[in-house]
């Protein structure tokens, strides 16, 4: 068993949109296949004027909320974000590739366990950063191996562009910091006699939701809505590992941890969802296999506040890249809805009463040529994205929001995390030994109990198995706390933790 080690830090989500309960089927590309019959296109499609959920309270995510990060930087049109040069931010310079320092070979004690100051890993500058004993360019491994071995080294500076700045301050995970993007504060937990490394204190602060007709100040409060507000968020995308390296993050759909994980316990670790891959064992649907984070940044037009009184506008499913709200007349209400709106980011709430994450849910993000599908094979038929079309409809993506129709919404990347970390299985090894992940006759799984007790909200009663929907959300948090989450391609793993998944717990409500 692992250890619960639950931090949770305010999150503010909003929204006054008015949109019903209704099924999402948010595939690996949001594509359901020819035989699907649990993934009905038709099923989203509802009316933006009708009764919207009142929010109450979920858990946040362990990082730095997004309106405490500086603001984003507006980029050149059409130019996406991993399009940019990876150059580091103010107040980080770029410098002279000088030599690395010289490992020593005598034995220097225990290894350190680095861990970067902010609890998503990645992305946070202290704002003492102490004094700089010297700066070279290196990999993060290298970076460490040099603190190691040089004399009053107790924390380093690490960048993407390969900047290592070793520092002399030392740190108990307290301090304050700023928000970077290319750079983050790593510092040297200490050892103790059992070779364990000493974890800084982690924070728990209450979760506050920002109710009906309210959106999230700077200072943490909710205050009533008057008009379209500038809003940064993070969104989760339940994804299979094989992506194109040319794949544009638009035309899709995405979720807040409740809706992810309503998708993946309702169809992607279902056993009647389960799939053979190419070497005929089997896998998950879709081969899903990771949950996909962005940092999100939106502002729906003053159109869509006019007539609604809404931050969020109508939910429209994505199939294949292709916009499917309404079939078989879709393409012709899809391009009345952004002909009077603009590319509209909308919202709708998962469905109660089906599993334990009532709180949850989904949101569409129409970018270039939504009308039309990535391939002419789609199931709903057609023929692929044109440039003619391309050039039409130029979709809602922009550098800076600033909710006019063609520019409403900007997504970055911001890592993910492997099913295997977050269940704590190696799956793939389960399904070889025969077991399942979950089973929805008997409620449980074999093999593993993570998905057990579907419609488990809180804490467990006599006789129930499993774990509840609120702790498997602050299980995918503290994994991300414990080093297993992943960005730019590069595992940040700092540290091994203990999760006791037990309904004593007192962090499991």
């Amino acid at each position: 068993m692992r250890r619960f080690f639950f931090q949770v830090l305010v999150q503010l989500a909003t929204s006054d949109a008015d949109l019903p309960l209704t099924l999402s089927a948010l595939s690996a590309d949001d594509e359901c296949g020819p035989s699907d019959n649990a993934c009905v296109l038709s099923q989203l499609q509802t009316k933006a004027s009708q009764p919207w959920w009142y929010w109450r309270s979920r858990p946040g995510w362990s990082m730095q909320p997004p309106w405490q990060m500086q603001p984003m930087q507006p980029m050149q049109p059409a130019m996406y974000p991993w399009m940019r040069p990876m150059q580091p931010v103010q107040p980080m310079q770029p410098v002279q590739t000088t030599s690395t320092p010289a490992t020593s070979t005598a034995a220097t004690g225990p290894r350190r366990t680095y861990i970067p100051l902010a609890p998503n890993g990645w992305g946070m500058v202290a704002d003492d950063e102490g004094q700089e004993i010297t700066h070279f360019t290196a990999t993060k491994t290298r970076c460490e191996e040099a603190c190691d071995s040089t004399p009053n080294c107790n924390s380093f500076v690490f960048c993407t562009f390969g900047g290592c700045f070793l520092k002399t301050r030392q740190f108990s995970g307290q301090e304050t910091m700023h928000y970077s993007g290319f750079c983050s504060t790593f510092w040297a937990a200490t050892v103790t006699s059992h070779g364990a490394a000493a974890l800084p204190p982690l924070q728990h602060v209450e979760v506050q939701q920002c109710k009906k007709g309210t959106v999230p100040e700077p200072n943490g409060k909710c205050s009533t809505s008057s008009s379209p507000t500038l809003m940064t968020f993070y969104q989760y995308r339940a994804q299979s590992g094989v992506i194109p390296k040319d794949r544009l993050w638009e035309n899709m759909n995405l979720a807040n941890l409740g809706g992810v994980m309503f998708y993946l316990h309702n169809e992607v670790v279902d056993k009647d969802g389960e799939m053979m891959d190419e070497s005929g064992h089997k896998t998950t649907k879709f081969q899903v296999d990771r949950i996909l984070r962005f940092k999100v940044t939106m502002r729906n037009s003053d159109a869509l506040w006019k007539k609604f009184r809404s931050q969020f506008g109508q939910f429209i499913q994505f199939d294949y890249g292709q916009a499917t709200f309404g079939m078989p007349d879709h393409v012709k209400k899809c391009n009345a809805i952004w002909s009077e709106f603009g590319y509209e980011v909308g919202c709708q709430a998962n469905p109660s009463g089906v599993s334990a994450y009532d709180e949850g849910y989904w949101t569409s993000w129409p970018g270039r040529c939504p009308s039309m599908p990535f391939t002419s094979k789609a199931p709903q038929g057609g023929p692929a994205k044109t440039a003619e079309c391309l050039k039409e409809q130029p979709g809602g993506s922009c550098g800076s929001p600033d909710g006019t129709f063609n520019c409403i919404w900007h997504v970055e990347e911001a890592g993910f995390i492997m099913l295997d970390d977050l269940v704590g299985t190696d799956i793939a090894k389960l399904y070889l030994s025969g077991g399942w992940q979950y089973e929805k006759s008997s409620d449980t799984g074999e093999g593993t109990s993570f998905w057990s007790g579907k419609k488990v909200l809180m804490t467990l009663t006599k006789g129930e198995k499993g774990i509840s929907g609120r702790m498997r959300i602050a299980a995918f948090l503290q994994s991300v706390d414990a080093g297993y989450f992943e960005a730019n391609g590069n595992a940040v793993a700092i540290y091994d933790y203990d999760l006791q998944l037990t309904s004593k717990s007192p962090n499991a409500t």
